[in-house]
């Protein structure tokens, strides 16, 4: 955009009113403009439909910040955290926090995952699943070559996704294995391990894309099929059949 051209009042000050000034151009598409301009001509003049916050900050110095929305309550509420955010600042409570974070990102990753399967083992739940889960979690920190929470990113886990699914892995198979991987970096914000999930982008692939067994309704007929099925398993310990009682099937 060229240089203003020069200033020319549109109102002069004659008892109550107020003169106004406006600089004019034209810009480099030909297209004239205009902005009002302060007493000296050097400044332009603009209203901005957006509460301004005046506020101090971590450093004890008043500075205003535009809050980015013209309702009144809810800039109100936005300074107060600015100004809650400052004071947490000052007192240490975000070093702090900032500290913590350095901490745990120096750790090895595996010792994240040892905590993360330990605290689901508070939780309840098997020994099986929480073995599942790591298996899970190891798959893709081997394909990713991860060291630390640090290295955990959303493109390592969509390239991981991608080679499944060109070695045709089902999609529950794929969807089971995020569900782990999306759980530990969950868990590793809530903690306060990590500052953000980062692997909350991450949208799990519908199973029934492709579904490899379809599922119906065991039909009337077939009922005692798996009548003798479960007479002639021993349910108590799986896969060791027992006599089955003498009688004719149907």
């Amino acid at each position: 955009m060229s240089r203003p051209g020069p200033i020319s009042p549109v109102a002069s000050v004659s008892g109550d009113h107020v003169e106004m000034l406006f600089a004019t151009w034209t810009d480099r598409r030909n297209q004239a403009k205009s902005y009002p301009v302060d007493h000296t001509g050097t400044h332009f003049l603009f209203a901005d439909r957006f509460y301004i916050a005046s506020i101090t900050d971590a450093w004890r110095e008043r500075i205003r910040k535009s809050t980015r929305t013209s309702g009144r309550a809810v800039a109100l509420r936005i300074a107060g955290k600015w100004e809650s955010d400052a004071r947490s600042w000052e007192e240490g409570v975000v070093n702090n926090l900032v500290e913590s974070l350095a901490r745990h990102a120096a750790k090895p990753l595996v010792e994240h995952i040892d905590a993360f399967i330990a605290f689901l083992a508070t939780k309840g739940g098997t020994e099986s699943h929480r073995a599942r889960t790591r298996r899970h979690i190891d798959e893709f920190t081997d394909a990713a070559g991860w060291k630390c929470i640090t290295d955990i990113d959303a493109e390592d886990v969509s390239a991981h996704v991608a080679t499944m699914m060109a070695k045709d892995a089902a999609v529950r198979t794929i969807q089971q294995k995020l569900t782990s991987v999306k759980a530990f970096t969950k868990w590793l914000a809530e903690h306060h391990r990590l500052m953000v999930n980062p692997l909350s982008m991450i949208k799990k692939p519908d199973p029934n894309s492709n579904r490899r067994h379809e599922r119906r309704m065991l039909l009337p007929e077939e009922w005692h099929w798996m009548e003798y099925s479960m007479l002639a398993t021993d349910i108590s310990s799986p896969g060791r059949p027992k006599t089955p009682p003498a009688r004719s099937v149907r």
